[in-house]
Parts: structure tokens; C-alpha cells; sequence
């Protein structure tokens, strides 16, 4: 029972500890270049790209187009971008 108990705890623990470790996120950087692998970001790019206030809110580029560092940081951390260069 104990024993079951302990390896219950340590199974537990380890868990939190492996999801603490790769919790990384990319660093929002204002002027940050992507290219995309994925039509439907890029696509998206393209439609935030008309309403952006880069005034109020941080502005990066994906494929060229100016878009909000959100939608890099997603296409970053989704996997369907690659950084480019920053600024």
C-alpha cells in the first residue's frame, strides 16, 4: 500500500516538473520576422493586416506582411513558422 502510495507521489511529481520545464514560450518581440509553412496563418496575416494599430498594440512580420506579434507567437509556437530575424 505504501509503496503504491510513493509511486503514485513520484509519478505526481515528476508530471509537474516536466510541464514546468517546457512551459518555454517564444519572447514577443516588436519587429519580429517569420516565414510560415501554413496557408491559413498567412492568410490570417493578411486579413489582420488592414485594422492594425501598431501604435497601441506590438507589430511583427509574417511572410512580408505586417501583422500583431500574437498571431507570430502562435504560428511560432504551433509549429508552422520559422523566426527569420528580429529587429
Amino acid at each position: 500500500m505504501k509503496k503504491t502510495i510513493f509511486i503514485k507521489m513520484l509519478m505526481l511529481f515528476m508530471a509537474f516538473s516536466i510541464s514546468s520545464c517546457c512551459d518555454e514560450k517564444p519572447e514577443q518581440v516588436e519587429g519580429m520576422e517569420v516565414t510560415s509553412t501554413s496557408p491559413e496563418f498567412s492568410e490570417l496575416a493578411r486579413k489582420i493586416n488592414p485594422n492594425l494599430d501598431c501604435q497601441r498594440i506590438d507589430c511583427c512580420f509574417m511572410d512580408g506582411v505586417e501583422t500583431s506579434c500574437a498571431l507570430v507567437n502562435a504560428c511560432l509556437e504551433a509549429g508552422f513558422c520559422k523566426m527569420v530575424a528580429t529587429e
